[in-house]
């Protein structure tokens, strides 16, 4: 991960796929960053696919799939308006809509909350808010939460890049963070789905984290890279 992130800098640099610091009247005057942030994650997680697909259950493939092939996506696009300026804020916010909106209807949605009295809320339970297709029932509340959660957090780690390290720091503590919480539910709920969803979590927290550290070293001590 180390030698990745190495070289994604040299390259970014060597074809000057850097930022545009005279854009923002608060970061005029620096030199011009490489963006390897989210282009490293996603290398790091095409490269570690194999194994991630094969640790998680057979119930949990397609939704790996779908999480590797939405990530790659995200990053090309936001990479291409970081460097290009050319899309525009309603094609950006419709796009994370529909992320929210795929991942609500096919893989990770949000399906309750905690009940900061004690135990869950089900979202599903809100049965005049729900559509049947063919087979299958879609539940609105689920859906719209999904949606609102996706938004809101790509926004604020968007929004987190103001700092050196800010980003990665963010990035790096909520990843130890619910690989806490997904060890602590794999060690306390014996369940299949339970012990399924939480082999689901480590397997990308297990790449991520790694290369989040990685790329944090590499900007605490200086801005270098975005």
């Amino acid at each position: 991960m180390f030698f990745v992130t190495r070289g994604v800098f040299f390259l970014l640099r060597k074809y000057s796929f850097v930022d545009k610091p005279h854009l923002y009247p608060h970061e005029q005057g620096r030199a011009p960053l490489p963006y390897p942030g989210g282009i490293v994650l996603v290398l790091n997680l095409l490269l570690w696919s194999p194994w991630i697909l094969s640790s998680v259950a057979d119930a949990d493939f397609k939704k790996a799939c779908y999480v590797l092939i939405a990530g790659g996506l995200t990053s090309l696009i936001m990479a291409w308006d970081d460097q290009k300026r050319t899309l525009p804020p309603l094609f950006r916010l419709l796009f994370q809509v529909g992320l929210g909106v795929f991942f609500g209807l096919t893989a990770i949605k949000i399906g309750y909350v905690s009940n900061i009295f004690g135990g869950i809320i089900s979202l599903d339970t809100f049965e005049a808010l729900q559509w049947t297709f063919r087979t299958d029932t879609i539940y609105l509340v689920p859906l719209m939460a999904t949606i609102i959660w996706y938004v809101l957090v790509m926004n604020a780690i968007n929004w987190s890049d103001n700092g050196r390290a800010m980003t990665s720091s963010v990035g790096l503590v909520t990843c130890v963070i619910l690989a806490g919480l997904s060890l602590k539910l794999y060690l306390t709920d014996t369940t299949i789905a339970s012990q399924n969803n939480s082999i689901f979590v480590l397997s990308f927290l297990s790449i991520l984290i790694p290369t989040l550290f990685v790329f944090w070293r590499f900007d605490v001590r200086r801005a270098c890279i975005v």
